[in-house]
């Protein structure tokens, strides 16, 4: 399971470019602390280890994108968001593991919410090969796998960051 790269999204909405410093900023930090919390804990259920130790693993992967003497980008990082909006990909494969065992999916939706809006500044959203203009309008065959609840909350988030992220 990709622990990876949450960062790009919000970091993208927040104007970084860089992925350390993206990776860096409180309030990015605070976003990946309450997924990889939800996260870890629905893992270490579904593949029977310790949370501790999927906890550790996980932090090793945040520390890694954290470091500043690696350099990498959020575009690189951010390429093909359509793709990794996927249901077997790093946003809604661990969402829907969350959903499966009960835990909190919330901070995930605001990072799915981020990579809709990412996709629709970059013109990379697309639908039947065409940009999309109002992901809101039509994140149900965006995002078909999710139930409706959850689209709701993504729908949201999606508006609460275009109005500015807070």
């Amino acid at each position: 399971m990709e622990v990876k790269r949450y960062e790009w999204t919000t970091g993208a909405v927040l104007g970084y470019t860089d992925y350390a410093e993206a990776a860096n900023d409180p309030a990015v930090v605070q976003i990946m602390e309450e997924v990889c919390r939800s996260l870890n804990q629905s893992l270490s259920r579904r593949y029977g280890i310790t949370e501790m130790e999927q906890a550790e693993f996980s932090a090793r992967a945040v520390r890694k994108f954290q470091n500043r003497s690696i350099r990498d980008t959020i575009e690189r990082n951010a390429r093909d968001v359509q793709r990794k909006l996927g249901p077997r990909e790093r946003m809604i494969a661990p969402l829907l593991i969350m959903k499966e065992y009960e835990c909190d999916t919330s901070a995930l939706e605001k990072v799915t919410a981020a990579a809709v809006l990412y996709g629709e500044r970059t013109g990379t959203l697309k639908l039947d090969g065409e940009p999309v203009e109002n992901p809101a309008e039509c994140l149900g065959e965006l995002l078909s796998e999710l139930d409706e609840e959850t689209l709701s909350q993504i729908r949201k988030e999606y508006e609460r960051l275009r109005m500015g992220f807070s």
